[in-house]
């Protein structure tokens, strides 16, 4: 019976590290897709210098708005002589009227499909002649990228946790049939009933802490030595707990009329 306890602690584990492999490869996804979009900002260019003062003073509150920077036609003609060595033309930059620039960068994780049509929606209403340049296919291709593989993601979760009560359960009936003669005739011999029953309670008891402990104390352990790029957020270890905390309840309805 032992044997059967230490296989069912042995399976509970390996499909504990496998859906909390899960959680780092989601985050490690999704953030790869969020970085590469935060590498390209928003280009707005305007000839009016007032065109920027007060558009900014209305982006900035926005909580999906990492920075908007402002660069006017002096700035632009300093930044173009710096980087590519234009020496002597300083006077012919300087009778030259150029546009001024509005460069804005994202908070990714907060800058959704509704977020960009408030943004959008309030440059257009603040100058009409404003030139916004902005790569809208990477963005709309990496939504959709972010979309498919948060729905994988869940659906992932599921199968995981589908697998896990399915395989712990079927375990668990199937030993409880094999050791359904030893009980018998241990009551046979005036064994008490409540014995199996606390029995069982123990086993559920193992079941629970000893991979669940293991699983967390071996997460804590590896991101304390900051050996892990992400944290998986305490609420999914909740979840995991509250699957095997189910498993127990499960097990005993299945079980009942054995016990």
């Amino acid at each position: 019976m032992k044997r059967g306890i230490f296989l069912q602690i042995f399976i509970i584990l390996i499909i504990l590290i496998i859906w909390n492999l899960a959680h780092l490869g989601y985050d490690w996804q999704r953030e790869h897709c969020q970085t590469e979009l935060s590498k390209i900002p928003m280009i707005l260019i305007s000839s009016d210098d007032n065109a920027f003062s007060s558009l900014k003073t209305k982006i900035d509150t926005l909580n999906f708005i990492k920075s908007a920077v402002i660069q006017a036609d002096s700035t632009i003609s300093q930044n173009l002589l710096h980087t590519y060595g234009l020496v002597g033309i300083e006077e012919i930059l300087s009778n030259l009227t150029l546009p001024n620039i509005m460069k804005i960068k994202f908070n990714i994780t907060h800058f959704g499909i509704l977020q960009k049509a408030k943004l959008e929606k309030i440059i257009s209403k603040n100058q009409e002649d404003i030139i916004l340049i902005y790569d809208h296919d990477f963005w709309k291709a990496t939504q959709v990228r972010l979309t498919l593989l948060t729905k994988a993601y869940y659906l992932l979760n599921v199968f995981i946790i589908a697998v896990l009560l399915f395989l712990t359960i079927f375990i668990r009936f199937h030993f409880a049939i094999i050791s359904q003669e030893k009980w018998k005739i241990k009551r046979a011999l005036g064994g008490s009933r409540k014995s199996r029953e606390k029995s069982f309670w123990l086993t559920s008891l193992w079941l629970l802490l000893i991979p669940f402990t293991l699983i967390f104390g071996g997460y804590f352990a590896v991101n304390h030595f900051g050996l892990l790029k992400f944290e998986i957020a305490t609420y999914k270890f909740g979840i995991e707990f509250g699957t095997l905390l189910l498993i127990i309840l499960i097990s005993r309805i299945t079980l009942r009329k054995t016990l």
